[in-house]
């Protein structure tokens, strides 16, 4: 048994130890509500076990490893020393880091990532991804404190560093200002070689792009490349961004759309069918953008959707297969209240309310429409309570239900260690996801608790789970190390 004895007999605890085996620990000395022991976790990890004892001095006041003890007003107060909390009922004193994983800033507070120091001398806070992107062969997410790490492929610095390759864990990007949005695009060859490229918004609303420029996707003027960051500077006051194969779209504050890049099949918007090396206004009244493969949708202020591009598969849902080179408005059910819009490489799926709609190429199940061909207009997804949709390029996912579960249909891997193609929405063996991100044959979730899993192809280490390419046909945590 512990003493619970009135604070002025801890002498008599000892004598007791020999006739009773009670422990002498001062800290579990009470005297009336609050002066009890135990865990700091409960009230922020204060290690006050000896605080509420009468006292005349502070010598009076018992005081643990790593404890401040003080007498004030006739009683005592201790507290956990700068850094440190008690965390552990068992344990006499503050044994516990406070910028420790498992307890960060207060005991069962854990992250998943890091535990970081405010630089005002604050409350520590998790430092861990609040924002994810896939592309083609790469992901990148951003961090809290506004900071860019992305993995996998690196051949022409879509990664955002100086060395090419690959990279199989998080790779910290540095950046001019902190992050706000980040959108990692698709690819389109150019003989064996994938041109993918990556972009940013940053929290001063400016936006930088690197990777491949071949076709001005860059937004820098020319066929410009780049292995680091750089300003698209005719662009401020940027609120979306949505990077495609080989094109790039941004929405502003105002609402005007602008595009830029490749423009073979009209993905750009401006009509003319011509690569703009530069930002073309397209529209204004829009409230958020998608860029595919080689085609383009953004859902307006209005809630209705326009779509443009590539159609030869029905993928603009206009109920036909013809191209458009300017946004075109697509049908019913989507005509309001679209709230997100997902293009992949020949398909798009929209969330309207909790509801999932895809249309587009479905040879292999990625509209869930059991068609098997193209399907030109939206068609209900057999995916209740949708709170979050992504796609890739034969695949299509979605977050279902306020416990974070994930359903996805088309071609594995799917997550669900299955092999072959379904139209039918399968289960991932996963859950608490808050966001889920569709790259070319890898699929990223982020959970609501800050952690990473991916699963699908690792030929460019895009899963993030370090060294082996090995694929994954169920979730695998992204690899951050121990900091």
């Amino acid at each position: 048994m512990k003493c619970s004895l009135i604070s002025t007999l801890p002498l008599l605890c000892g004598a007791l130890v020999g006739l009773f085996g009670c422990s002498v620990d001062a800290r579990n000395f009470e005297s009336g509500p609050g002066g009890a022991g135990g865990s700091g976790g409960e009230g922020g990890g204060g290690g006050a076990g000896g605080s509420g004892m009468s006292c005349s001095a502070p010598e009076d006041c018992p005081a643990g490893e790593n404890e401040t003890a003080a007498c004030i007003e006739g009683q005592c107060s201790v507290t956990c020393n700068q850094g440190l909390l008690d965390c552990d009922p068992d344990v006499p004193g503050c044994e516990t880091s406070a910028l420790a994983k498992t307890s960060c800033g207060a005991c069962g507070t854990a992250c998943a990532t890091e535990c970081v120091p405010t630089v005002d001398g604050g409350e520590p806070f998790c430092n861990d991804p609040i924002d994810i992107s896939a592309g083609y062969n790469h992901t990148c997410v951003i961090r809290r404190d506004g900071s860019l790490w992305c993995w996998g492929r690196n051949e022409v610095g879509e990664l955002g560093i100086l060395t090419p390759g690959s990279v199989p864990v998080p790779l910290f990007v540095p950046l001019p200002g902190k992050a706000k949005k980040v959108a990692a695009g698709g690819a389109i060859y150019v003989g064996m070689v994938a041109l993918a490229h990556t972009c940013v918004i940053l929290e001063d609303t400016t936006v930088y792009c690197w990777g491949s420029g071949n076709y001005g996707q860059l937004g820098l003027g020319g066929s410009v490349s780049s292995f680091e960051p750089a300003q698209v500077t005719s662009l401020v006051n940027a609120v979306d961004l949505s990077a495609g194969g080989g094109h790039t779209c941004a929405v502003k504050s105002d609402g005007d759309l602008f595009c830029w890049g490749l423009d073979e099949n009209g993905q750009v918007g401006d009509g003319m069918a011509q690569d703009a090396t530069t930002p073309k206004l397209i529209m204004g009244n829009a409230k958020s953008v998608d860029a595919g493969q080689n085609h383009t949708c953004a859902i307006m202020q209005t809630g209705s959707l326009r779509c443009w591009g590539k159609n030869f598969d029905g993928q603009l849902g206009t109920g036909d297969s013809t191209d458009r080179l300017a946004p075109a408005e697509v049908g019913i059910p989507l005509k309001l209240n679209v709230d997100e819009v997902a293009t992949g490489d020949r398909h798009t799926c929209a969330r309207k309310g909790n509801e999932a709609y895809c249309f587009g190429n479905d040879y292999n199940g990625a509209c869930a429409a059991n068609k098997w061909g193209p399907v030109p207009d939206p068609t209900l997804v057999a995916v209740p309570a949708v709170t979050h949709i992504a796609v890739g390029r034969e695949r299509s996912g979605a977050v279902s239900s306020a416990a974070g579960l994930v359903k996805m249909w088309g071609v594995a891997p799917l997550g669900d260690g299955g092999g072959g193609v379904t139209g039918t929405p399968v289960d991932v063996s996963i859950d608490g996801v808050a966001k889920i991100a569709g790259g070319y044959q890898h699929t990223c979730v982020l959970k609501t608790n800050g952690e990473v899993w991916c699963w699908g192809e690792d030929n460019d280490e895009q899963l993030g789970n370090g060294p082996g390419k090995v694929t994954e046909p169920t979730p695998v945590p992204v690899f951050w190390g121990d900091p």
